[in-house]
Order: structure tokens, then sequence, then C-alpha cells
């Protein structure tokens, strides 16, 4: 399919709804001239007439002033315009994404916004047109949007142009914003009226593992993990010697305990809190049991989980962090890795929880040597397969974070799936290629989908 970059004019005459293109560029899309047609933009359809005007440039698209206003689409907009079936001229592809108030404001008062100037540098790449818009501003009723219009001119600061659009096709949706509603609530909706919403969810641990243990490709990916129940303890302290209790909604590493075997008898169980690590001698099972019922009566489903014996990295252990999303063509591909590595004495890797992030290229060759590329490509792997399992179970889904651990002798097991990707270890990193990815690649892939009929 061939897509034309173009700018939007509008002209008063003629009264009647007419969208004019060159010659050439009528030519180029395949459109009947002089007959009826359906322009499109974001959702919204209207029935115009289509003329090949000899006195237009190229990059130009001339609507009178009735077709743009029923389109919702001002003049000076830049876009890109390709066929639709046989009798349809697409305008856009148009794709918004949904933020809060204070940001909102920010922007408006000229306050610099990176993100939100990749975003739309990555809008302009794919030829897209991006709003930005609060919760509220989006008009179910009207199939409408109240947004700010983001255009960024090469080389220039973002530039904010306030209207009502049309509802587009697609709309980033992030899981909480402000007090607006979960996307989650509103997507049957918005599937009614041909929308689109790209958010997370929340995908819990015990839910990973039952969806992937299902899945021969990455079962092998999996430790053993289970429900936390007296039961299912005793059972796996006759198995493991080193055990993690995690509660099945975990953030940030807290609430995390150790269990594991001394070679002197009994157990050490251990916890990280504000203060640091802390330790429990245990001499026998009954005292584990002791020590754990606090867990089992507590409003959180805890689960059992294999201990790994991870490599490490200067004496902690590490683990990786691997940022997968969907690209500009609707393929899984990475983002970002980053190494998390453990503060002395802890098995918490999280950098909100004291953990230190370092380059994987860094941390695999003091680990692995020679063998630092195959691992690396091991975990990109691992990342990937996992990635198109959940989006397959439990999708759609647009960009997934992905823990994965590093066994001493270069396996690769899969610690855990993070539906809400937080970025922080990527951020501190430091790497500014994975920063531009982050931010481009959700919005590539928003406007593939609007070209592509917007099914995920």
């Amino acid at each position: 399919m061939d897509r034309f970059e173009v700018r939007v004019t509008v002209r008063e005459n003629p009264a009647e709804r007419v969208v004019m293109l060159s010659p050439l560029l009528v030519e180029r899309l395949g459109l009947p001239q002089d007959r009826p047609c359906t322009v499109r933009f974001g959702t919204r359809r209207v029935t115009g007439q289509l003329r090949g005007e000899p006195g237009l440039g190229d990059h130009q698209v001339a609507l009178s002033a009735s077709l743009a206003e029923a389109l919702g689409l001002p003049a000076g907009t830049p876009l890109t315009v390709w066929r639709e079936g046989t009798a349809t001229l697409a305008c856009g592809p148009l794709i918004a994404y949904v933020t809060s108030r204070s940001v909102l404001r920010a922007l408006r008062s000229g306050a610099d916004d990176p993100a939100i100037a990749q975003m739309a540098t990555a809008a302009r790449e794919a030829g897209a047109v991006l709003l930005l818009a609060g919760p509220e501003d989006i008009l179910w009723n009207r199939s409408a949007v109240r947004a700010e219009r983001v255009e960024v001119p090469a080389g220039g600061p973002p530039r904010l142009a306030g209207g009502v659009y049309p509802l587009p096709r697609v709309i980033l949706y992030p899981t909480a914003v402000g007090a607006g509603p979960r996307p989650q609530e509103l997507a049957p909706r918005a599937r009614a009226l041909g929308c689109t919403l790209l958010s997370h969810r929340k995908i819990r641990k015990l839910e990973t593992y039952h969806v992937l243990h299902r899945v021969p490709a990455v079962r092998s990916l999996l430790a053993y993990t289970e429900r936390l129940t007296p039961d299912s303890l005793a059972r796996a302290m006759r198995r493991f010697s080193d055990l993690y209790l995690k509660p099945d909604d975990l953030s940030r590493g807290r609430g995390v305990h150790r269990l594991t075997r001394r070679r002197a008898g009994g157990w050490l169980l251990t916890h990280r809190d504000a203060q640091g690590n802390v330790e429990r001698l245990l001499p026998d099972a009954d005292a584990v049991r002791a020590a754990v019922r606090p867990l089992l009566r507590g409003p959180r489903v805890y689960l059992l989980q294999e201990g790994l014996p991870l490599a490490t990295y200067l004496g902690n252990r590490f683990d990786l962090r691997v940022l997968v999303q969907k690209n500009g063509v609707g393929r899984w591909t990475v983002s970002g890795v980053v190494a998390r590595i453990a503060p002395l004495g802890s098995a918490i890797t999280s950098p909100r929880s004291g953990g230190q992030v370092a380059l994987p290229e860094q941390v695999l060759q003091h680990a692995f040597g020679g063998r630092a590329t195959a691992v690396r490509d091991s975990v990109a792997e691992a990342a990937l397969a996992t990635a198109r399992a959940i989006d397959t179970a439990l999708g759609p889904v647009y960009e997934l974070g992905i823990d994965l651990g590093v066994l001493q002798d270069g396996t690769v097991r899969l610690i855990e799936v993070n539906g809400m990707p937080l970025k922080v270890s990527l951020q501190r990193l430091g790497d500014p290629g994975a920063e531009q990815r982050i931010q481009r690649f959700p919005v590539h892939y928003a406007a593939w989908l609007d070209i592509e009929g917007n099914r995920p």
C-alpha cells in the first residue's frame, strides 16, 4: 500500500463536499475522479466528491470547508493519505495518547516534556496525527475527542493546536491516568465505535505461570511455582533447599521472603525492610510453618517459587529486565535491556528497593566471558517467545516488561512478566537509544493499526 505525505488546505468554495488532489496524486492513489468517494479520518467517514486539481502540488490535499468541518480535519494538518478498498481516501493515521490533566496543563504553559516530544517526533516519522487528551476528554456519545494536536516541526519544539477531533481508530490509554476510568472498562464501548484501546493490564504471577506452562515453546523457561499453602510449603521444603515466598501482586520487590536450608541444620528466613536485610534462624519445619503463618492469614495471595542459582556480578546476584514492544509492523521487538544487581546479601534487584543498574553487556561479559553474546541472544529470544505467548493468551498487549534470570551455566529462566511495565531501570541506565525506542514503538504500532484496520 502506497501512502503519500500531504498538508491539508481548506477552501471556502465550492460549497459541496469536495476533496481535491493533483491529477498525478489521484492517479497514484488509483481512485476514480469526479465520482462519490468516502473520506475517512479516524473513525469518521464522510461521503464527498474526488476531483483532480491541476494547480495543486503533489504534497497538498484541498478540502472544501463543508467537508473539512464534517471530517473534523483542520487546515494546515500534516498527514498521509492512502487508498482503502476501491473508493475510500483515508487520511491520517489519527491516534491519541491519554495523559493526566497536570501533564496537559504543563504543556499548555510551555513546559518541556521530553517523552511527549519523542512521541510527537515518532508520529511525524509515521506520517501520523497525534492527539493528547485527558480521560474525560473522550466524548463517547459524539464519537469525538477534545484534544491537543501535537506537531513537531523539524528542529523545533512541539506545537499544540486544541480542538474537537474525530474519535481515533487507535488510542494509547495507560492503565491508570488520574481518576479516570480503567481502559478495560471502556474497551467494549470503544470497540463498538470502531476504536481500539491499547492499554496495560495487571498480570499476576500465578496467572503467568499457568498460561506459559501450557505453551511448549516457553515451558522450559519456568521455575517451579505454586500457590503458598501449608501443604505446598511442606512439599517444596522436601524438594528444594532454596525457596522464595512472593506476593502474587508483587511490586518493587516488596514482601519477598527467601527461605534457605542451612548446612548446619534448620532454615534461614530473610526479607528486606527499610533498614536492610532481616534474618530469622528457624530450627525445624514447625518453626518455618509458624514463621510463615502470617503470610497465609494475610489478605494477599502468596506463591512459592524455586530459588534459582543465578549468576553473579562482583559477588552480587543479578537479573535482566527486558522491555519488549510491538513495532511499526506489529512484530514484537526488544526495545531495551538492563542488568539489575541486588545489594550485597539481598535477592531483590529492583532499583526502587536498593538495586543497582548496569549495561547488560558489561555484566554478562564479567559473568560469562566469551559466551556473553550467545547468552544475550538467548535472553532476547526468551523474552520475545514469552511476549508472543502472553499476547496470544491474554492480549492484545503492546508492551511488556520481562524479568529473566541467567543461571551460573548460562541457562535462561523466567522470573516474572510485568503487564504494566515501569521504565525506571532503563531510565536510570541512561541509554538514549532505548529511551527513543520506548516512546517511538507504541506510536508507530498505533499508526500501523489504523492503517491495517485497527485489529491487533
